[in-house]
């Protein structure tokens, strides 16, 4: 085998590239430690005594409600590693904002909040590499109340009732109130069973959420109004009339259907069933 010495041009060459590689590293080097500085900066500047380090970013208000059309001011609190507060932020400090729904909630570049509609939003404001969330609701100036779902179940039931109920068992009524928009009020539920121009049982019914929906979710429990209805209620006849919020405590949008039927009373399809003779 021969070996061919390297010239004098191949060495210039790998000289050259040798070199070259070398200001890559150090180039490299020099912004990964200029990046890390300047982002240790922006997060140094926040404070004004050289012995603060800013560590914890809050934002205020937190966990509050507006009424629809109303502003306020959200604001930040940092904390140095003492968990002592800072100076309030400085100027050039501007915010970036972000907001899980912007249908009802506005936040303007200064931090200043318009309710926009009925509902309730993570609000997530960053600056100078700390980030802090809070929680607003929005109660609407008015809500549509209706209850487009009511069940009747001793075992299962369909969205449209059409499952009969056997006499003398129990069964649970659930009542689906809903709004047009979710709104923050609590309104009970009144029903009332007749039987033949009497009422048989009657039973309020409590607010089971802080907030009403404004969809029907039958898959949980606390998604509706719920109430026992004895054993002994149950008869064939049987009538029920429903009142959403008796009280008046919502505040009701034109369109609204606060009572079920809306006139006279909904006959339910209570049966007697024979007994099973089973000879062995």
């Amino acid at each position: 085998m021969k070996i061919f010495p390297l010239g004098s041009g191949a060495r210039k060459n790998s000289s050259s590239l040798l070199r070259g590689a070398g200001e890559i590293r150090t180039l490299v080097t020099t912004l990964t430690i200029a990046t890390v500085f300047g982002a240790a900066a922006a997060c140094t500047d926040l404070a004004l005594e050289p012995d603060q380090h800013p560590t914890a970013l809050s934002l205020l208000p937190v966990d509050t409600t507006l009424l629809e059309g109303q502003t306020a001011l959200l604001r930040f609190v940092v904390t140095d590693q003492n968990q002592q507060p800072l100076a309030p932020l400085p100027t050039w400090a501007l915010p970036d904002w972000s907001l899980s729904d912007p249908n009802i909630l506005k936040v303007s570049r200064d931090g200043t909040m318009e309710a926009l509609g009925g509902g309730e939003v993570r609000v997530s404001g960053k600056v100078a590499g700390l980030e802090a969330e809070t929680r607003i609701r929005v109660i609407p100036l008015d809500v549509q109340l209706s209850a487009p779902v009511i069940q009747l179940i001793q075992s299962v039931q369909t969205l449209d009732g059409n499952v009969p109920i056997i006499a003398g068992k129990d069964a649970l009524l659930r009542v689906f109130m809903t709004g047009d928009q979710m709104s923050f009020f609590e309104p009970t539920v009144r029903v009332a069973f007749y039987l033949e121009d009497e009422i048989l049982h009657s039973a309020q019914m409590p607010s089971p959420l802080y907030f009403l929906p404004s969809t029907v979710d039958e898959s949980k429990l606390n998604r509706s109004y719920n109430t026992i209805v004895p054993a002994d209620v149950m008869k064939p006849g049987l009538e029920l009339v429903i009142e959403l919020d008796p009280e008046q405590v919502v505040p009701l949008a034109p369109g609204s259907s606060v009572r079920v039927p809306e006139t006279g009373r909904m006959a339910l399809n209570v049966r007697e069933l024979e007994p099973f003779r089973l000879r062995v």
